[in-house]
């Protein structure tokens, strides 16, 4: 309704699916974005694997979303936290190896964004002849 109402013609389409299980046909992107997505799917991982199956070979996948710290200060408030926040939906105690396996982790640029780096942005290339498994894990 809002880009009815604002006119906004920069937006071609906007569709409602499930995001570890998209309409898209393999290879349908050269860039993947999941804002905020991450920490509120059932399953990260199936969420990464339909990612990956979406994006040409080549292309690239980007998350920014709220990880777990890695120590600090912020690490015991985000565990505190957790379990009142998991009533809202919100995963404060949401570790990125949750998302990504150790191979991806390894070729993942990460970024903080401010403020204070509470959020992180993962940018995640595919390789050009990848050989990786882009069939959805359970």
């Amino acid at each position: 309704q809002r880009v009815i109402n604002q006119q906004l013609g920069n937006v071609d389409d906007l569709l409602e699916m499930d995001a570890e299980a998209t309409t898209f046909e393999a290879g349908s992107f050269d860039i993947a974005v999941a804002m905020f997505v991450a920490s509120v799917v059932p399953s990260p991982r199936r969420l990464l694997g339909e990612l990956k199956r979406v994006v040409k070979p080549g292309g690239h996948i980007l998350f920014v979303n709220h990880f777990l710290a890695t120590g600090g200060v912020r690490l015991a408030v985000e565990r505190g936290m957790a379990r009142a926040s998991r009533s809202l939906g919100w995963h404060p105690d949401f570790a990125m190896e949750s998302l990504l396996p150790p191979e991806d982790l390894s070729r993942a640029t990460i970024t903080p964004v401010p403020p204070a780096g509470l959020f992180t942005l993962v940018t995640l290339p595919l390789e050009k002849d990848s050989k990786e498994e882009t069939a959805l894990v359970a």
